[in-house]
């Protein structure tokens, strides 16, 4: 599911993708569908796509800083809708498992 920054819409739903793929290889082909410079939030699958908000990682035997950390809590209580719908679709059947 791709979902805009403030989480309230979502904007692109993949199902059924075969085999293997990268979060992010999904959606750098979504986003072609969107304006250039629509802005997207996504977490840490989506790093490295273009316009897309994703939470900092922590490098080995580093820590994050406050900052860091306080805006990785803002980006992921603006996604926690999106991460509800994705729960809801899985409790639901909708998805299908392995």
């Amino acid at each position: 599911m791709i979902g805009i920054p403030e989480g309230k819409d979502i904007v692109e739903v993949e199902i059924g993708v075969p085999g293997p793929t990268a979060d992010i290889n999904l959606f750098r082909k979504s986003q072609e569908k969107f304006d250039k410079s629509q802005p997207f939030a996504g977490d840490k699958g989506f790093q490295g796509g273009e316009n897309i908000t994703t939470p900092h990682k922590k490098k080995p035997k580093r820590e994050l800083t406050q900052q860091q950390k306080d805006e990785n809590k803002a980006l992921s209580t603006n996604r926690i809708f999106i991460e509800h719908l994705i729960r809801l679709r899985k409790d639901s059947g909708l998805i299908l498992r392995k």
